[in-house]
């Protein structure tokens, strides 16, 4: 069994963010493991009602801090595993860890397909740097209104 934690209301941004998901990370990596030995092996064993069965039972009991584990552990251990040599022929290739690592850094930041003032900045290779470019007009593509941080003290 994974164990519980709390911290399921903190946000995953701003200073505090990394630290509230940093025991839900653990959770979640604890669970992954847990699922990934029970299924011992590349796909589960047993039935698809045996399965199904075992899929309602968990919902119905994954209630509070330790739903997140429970559940997560519930689907490791029913997914097929690409990452096992039995499954080399699979058409899907295992996903490497640092992409899963970036996945998790890019869900954190809440980046908006649809709204691009909640998006990170564009990379410095992206933006107009040029000497000879512009200053970013009030309505321009560098501005970002909702999430812009403070304008500095003028002096005094």
């Amino acid at each position: 069994m994974v164990e519980e934690v709390s911290g399921l209301t903190e946000l995953s941004g701003g200073v505090a963010g990394p630290e509230a998901l940093r025991p839900l990370v653990a959770q979640t990596l604890a669970a992954l493991t847990a699922g990934a030995v029970r299924r011992g092996g590349p796909v589960i064993a047993g039935e698809p009602e045996a399965v199904t069965e075992a899929v309602r039972a968990a919902l119905a009991d994954a209630q509070g801090p330790g739903a997140l584990g429970q559940l997560v552990e519930l689907l490791a251990h029913g997914a097929a595993d690409p990452a096992d040599p039995a499954c080399a022929a699979h058409l899907h290739c295992p996903p490497l860890a640092v992409a899963v690592a970036a996945d998790l850094a890019v869900s954190a930041l809440n980046p908006s397909q649809d709204s691009w003032d909640q998006a990170p900045p564009p990379p410095p290779w992206r933006a107009n740097s040029s000497p000879n470019s512009p200053a970013p007009s009030a309505s321009g593509p560098n501005v970002r209104p909702a999430c812009s941080p403070p304008a500095a003290p003028s002096p005094t």
